[in-house]
């Protein structure tokens, strides 16, 4: 069901000939009733001959398999591993300052290394205080932007002091 729009003008005579010599060679698609049926094409016979002609492979002659080398076990950690998180979206810089220097002290008390920060891209109020802290304390080696999959420019590794 096709709908008019009312602001377009039915076309002309000359515009409606002139867009069907354009057309020129086109004709309505077929619908299902007319359209012939397709045999359903059986190919057993082509199928049988074309494994006729194939060589025949015998498995003794293979040659042995290598047997898979044992992997070692890996006892490095991801470089983006993390022992704790502390999420800090939505508080306030003074709220969330006191909750990083607490997180940060258990987590140095339980003999965490690497922690990761949370705090969100927002309008950089949270992040350029967080990391302005983290700058200044005490029990932190080094910080470092998280990689994407940990949130990118929203968030911080942080490694710490060990005891």
């Amino acid at each position: 069901m096709s709908r008019k729009r009312k602001d377009v003008p039915p076309l002309s005579e000359e515009e409606r000939s002139l867009f069907l010599t354009a057309l020129g060679f086109a004709q309505p698609a077929p619908t299902k009733k007319d359209a012939p049926r397709e045999k359903v094409r059986t190919i057993n016979e082509d199928f049988a001959s074309l494994l006729e002609s194939l060589p025949v492979i015998d498995k003794d002659a293979m040659p042995e398999k290598t047997p898979k080398k044992e992997g070692k076990i890996s006892t490095k950690r991801p470089k983006f591993a993390f022992d704790a998180l502390l999420d800090l979206h939505g508080m306030l810089l003074e709220t969330a300052i006191k909750q990083l220097d607490a997180f940060l002290r258990r987590s140095q008390t339980k003999g965490f290394f690497r922690v990761l920060v949370i705090h969100g891209k927002g309008s950089g109020v949270l992040k350029n205080g967080v990391r302005a802290y983290l700058q200044e304390h005490q029990s932190v080696t080094q910080w470092h932007i998280a990689p994407p999959k940990l949130g990118g420019e929203g968030a911080v590794l942080v490694e710490l002091r060990r005891k």
